[in-house]
């Protein structure tokens, strides 16, 4: 989610030239300017989506006041909805988010932050081409701008590594082109800010694709050293240490993850399966998997995964509350089959797969049992 914050700053460079010493005999140029400089300055540090967005509907509505040339007011606004769609997205609310996005872009078509917000939106909807096409305007109109590198980066990898594939070598030219890419993109964005966390957390997000977990834990690390507030590190490292038959380690990263940005639905996800499902007992706890698993499918709202779904029944298992769990399963496999019905030739694949894991499961619960995690499992 820290991303949201970070789009947020960057639109800020579609207002350079909001500048607040103007030559003389500007003077009214120069308090206005002064004005919506201030106004922005709220905007952006209001860490409450809800009161950024009333601060950026203010300064939206009084747009016209403030600033007189066309040029700068237009530039101006374009930042405001940025900044306002940026919170509509901490709040998931991506229709909104999407319309202040649009009209950002409609006031000023070069405002790199627009697109880079805007890629969000791709990348919840998993339609990573255009993602990267969003982030490709991103670069082009702030070729200097790390963040944006980054962001590019992750859409390459997202590309390379789909939900549908196990981790291990790269096997495909595409997945190699994907990747040779990104770490172009890595390498650009360290290059431009040394102490920016984000290559070092994508730089670990491809070795851990790779199955390459100390090389991921490692980087990972690098990240945290660089910004010990990056909750998708973390998150990231967590698994990775999963991965290593590290359950404890896994745990206190989770927990870390959840306190740093607790609107992340993930770290809720992948805590709750240990809870629920680990294979060692000292590790579970079922009535903390329920909680955890509500909360997962509260944040995530309409943009639920279905294996945000099928994490309750789970938890619910390892309960002993085994005809909830049975109701729950049968509800998540009819939604599997409804969507199925109306995905493409790869997305059926994919979800035929959730479909037998899904029926495995409905069939554990009915025989009384509890489902328990292998350290290969995705889910982690």
């Amino acid at each position: 989610m820290r991303i949201f914050l970070i789009a947020a700053i960057l639109a800020l460079t579609g207002c350079q030239t909001l500048n607040p010493a103007p030559p003389p005999g500007t003077a009214s140029a120069s308090s206005g300017r002064i004005a919506s400089l201030v106004q922005l300055v709220g905007c952006l540090k209001a860490e409450d989506p809800d009161l950024k967005i009333s601060r950026c509907t203010g300064l939206i509505n009084s747009a016209s006041e403030i600033e007189a040339e066309p040029e700068k007011r237009n530039q101006l606004l374009s930042t405001a909805h940025v900044l306002r769609g940026s919170a509509y997205l901490d709040k998931r609310d991506d229709r909104a988010a999407e319309r202040d996005i649009e009209r950002a872009i409609a006031f000023n078509p070069e405002n790199a932050g627009a697109y880079l917000a805007r890629s969000v939106i791709w990348q919840r909807k998993d339609d990573f081409v255009e993602m990267l096409r969003d982030l490709d305007k991103a670069v082009a109109f702030d070729p200097d701008s790390a963040i944006v590198y980054a962001a590019r980066a992750h859409a390459r990898i997202a590309l390379a590594f789909p939900d549908s594939r196990r981790s291990g070598p790269l096997e495909t030219n595409l997945e190699r082109d994907a990747i040779a890419d990104a770490r172009a993109d890595i390498v650009k964005s360290r290059t431009l800010d040394p102490e920016y966390s984000a290559p070092w957390r994508l730089l670990a997000d491809i070795h851990f694709e790779l199955a390459e977990y100390d090389s991921a834990i490692g980087n990972y690390g690098e990240a945290i050293k660089r910004n010990s507030s990056d909750a998708k590190a973390f998150q990231h490292r967590g698994s990775a240490f999963f991965r290593i038959d590290d359950t404890a380690g896994a745990i206190q990263d989770f927990q870390t993850a959840i306190r740093l940005d607790p609107r992340d639905p993930g770290s809720y996800v992948k805590l709750s399966w240990i809870r629920a499902a680990a294979a060692e007992p000292r590790f579970r706890d079922g009535a903390r998997a329920v909680e955890l698993a509500l909360e997962a499918n509260r944040i995530a709202g309409d943009q639920q995964h279905v294996t945000y779904l099928m994490l309750l029944p789970v938890a619910y298992a390892e309960s002993g509350w085994f005809e909830e769990a049975i109701g729950e399963q049968e509800r998540i496999i009819e939604i599997i089959k409804g969507t199925a019905l109306s995905s493409d030739d790869d997305d059926t694949r994919h979800l035929l797969g959730l479909y037998v894991g899904a029926e495995k499961l409905l069939q554990l619960f009915r025989n009384r049992q509890p489902f328990r995690l292998t350290r290969s499992d995705t889910s982690i």
